[in-house]
């Protein structure tokens, strides 16, 4: 009610009026509630020329907004482990919910998804081929743009995690997760679903979901795009 100097509200019929920091300190709230009911004249903000910004704060919102941007430049979407070049395809389909999906929407599947199947994916024995099997229905399918991004993956990012899969809205993992960082992981000859909400022997709990929401950008409409995005 204090916002948008005389602005009236479409669900209450009320105005957004200015009020001073005695009336504040000292009214009743009936009271300021009454001075809603209509404009309010001769209170105005200061100007900006007369508000100075708090240090404090300031500072603050830097060093938080430093500590995202380190995060995000990091890639927490994805690790980077040459131990992970392993496995069978379709021993990584038959245990991965997400890699089925996306067997499965081939035709439809975004750019984020497809690229984290690509990068997990392509790391397994003869990965390449099983990335342009599970590619060719999409209706863009290219395969040079496909070997490209096979390259990129294998060469530039590390498997995407299931933490960024879960982030970018998939939701049939099971409770608990499977206990491991990243689907390739699946594919390890050792790797059984633990008694325990999925955990494996190890121990290991699988990372919660990223915090917030991965928003791709908006070239990313379509397939054979770079793989860039914002959280939010």
């Amino acid at each position: 009610m204090w916002r948008l100097v005389n602005r009236r509200r479409s669900d209450t019929g009320r105005y957004k009026i200015p009020v001073t920091m005695q009336e504040v300190l000292h009214k009743p709230y009936a009271d300021l509630e009454t001075l809603t009911r209509r404009p309010r004249k001769g209170i105005f903000w200061p100007a900006d020329g007369d508000v100075s910004p708090c240090p404090g704060l300031v500072r603050l919102y830097q060093e938080t907004a430093a500590a995202v941007e380190r995060a995000t430049s990091v890639g927490p979407h994805h690790i980077c482990d040459d131990s992970l070049h392993l496995g069978n395809v379709d021993v990584l389909l038959s245990r991965c919910a997400f890699l089925r999906h996306c067997r499965d929407n081939a035709a439809t599947l975004s750019e984020p998804e497809w690229y984290a199947m690509v990068s997990n994916v392509a790391r397994c024995t003869h990965g390449a081929e099983a990335v342009h099997r599970l590619s060719a229905p999409y209706p863009g399918y290219s395969p040079q743009e496909t070997e490209e991004k096979v390259a990129h993956a294998l060469a530039d990012t590390g498997p995407h995690t299931c933490a960024f899969i879960q982030a970018l809205g998939f939701q049939g993992c099971p409770p608990g997760g499977c206990g491991v960082k990243a689907p390739i992981g699946l594919s390890r000859p050792s790797w059984h679903k633990g008694k325990a909400g999925g955990q494996s022997d190890s121990g290991y709990a699988p990372p919660p979901p990223l915090r917030g929401l991965y928003v791709p950008s908006a070239s990313q409409t379509t397939r054979h795009t770079p793989s860039e995005g914002r959280y939010v």
